[in-house]
C-alpha cells in the first residue's frame, strides 16, 4: 500500500509541470521594456501608443513608488518588447526530472562497470532532443525593433491600458492625477 501511495505522489507530482501557466486580464496596461538609441532601458506600464510616441508610466527617481508619465519619441526607440508573455519554466523541468535522474544513473553506472556511463549517457538523448522542441516552440516577445513602422507600432496597443490613446483633456486630467503639469520627454 505505501508503493501505491508513493507512486500516486509521484505522478501528481508530474502532473503539476503540466499546468499551463495563465496570464491575467486587468485594467492596467502589460510591463514593457524600452530601450532607446541612447542605450538607456526603461521598463513601465504601456499606457497608450500613438504614431509619433509611445507613452509609459515610470517609477521615478525622485521617490520609490512614485510614477510619471513619459512619453517616448518612436524616432528615439531602438526597441520595445512586451514583458510577461514568455513562459520558460520548462527548463527546470527538463533539468529535473530528465537531466538529474540522467547524472544520477551515470553516477551508479560509473561505480558497477568502467563501459557503463558512456551507454547509459546515450539516456540525455531524449532530454537534448526536449530542449530543441521547447526552445524552438517558444515564441519570442511580442514587440518591434528600430526600423519600425506604423503599423507594426500600431499593433502594440492590444497591449496598453488605453488602447483607444487619449485625447487632450482625458491625457491632461490623466496627468493631473500624477501630479503633473506636461508629459517627460525621453529623448
Amino acid at each position: 500500500m505505501n508503493f501505491i501511495k508513493f507512486m500516486l505522489l509521484i505522478f501528481c507530482i508530474l502532473l503539476m509541470g503540466c499546468v499551463p501557466e495563465t496570464k491575467n486580464l486587468g485594467p492596467r496596461g502589460d510591463r514593457a521594456e524600452i530601450k532607446t538609441k541612447g542605450n538607456k532601458l526603461y521598463t513601465g506600464e504601456l499606457l497608450f501608443v500613438t504614431e509619433e510616441a509611445i507613452f509609459m508610466q515610470l517609477e521615478t527617481n525622485e521617490e520609490k513608488g512614485k510614477t510619471g508619465i513619459y512619453k517616448f519619441p518612436n524616432n528615439t526607440i531602438q526597441y520595445i518588447a512586451i514583458k510577461d508573455y514568455i513562459n520558460t519554466k520548462w527548463k527546470s523541468a527538463i533539468l529535473y526530472y530528465e537531466v538529474v535522474p540522467i547524472g544520477l544513473l551515470i553516477v551508479s553506472a560509473a561505480t558497477a562497470d568502467a563501459d557503463s556511463p558512456a551507454s547509459v549517457a546515450v539516456l540525455l538523448l531524449p532530454a537534448l532532443i526536449n530542449y530543441a522542441i521547447f526552445a524552438a516552440s517558444t515564441p519570442s516577445a511580442p514587440g518591434v525593433e528600430d526600423p519600425f513602422s506604423a503599423k507594426q507600432v500600431n499593433e502594440l496597443r492590444k497591449y496598453a491600458r488605453f488602447p483607444q490613446a487619449l485625447d487632450e483633456i482625458q491625457f491632461k486630467s490623466y496627468l493631473s492625477m500624477h501630479n503633473q503639469d506636461d508629459v517627460k520627454l525621453v529623448d
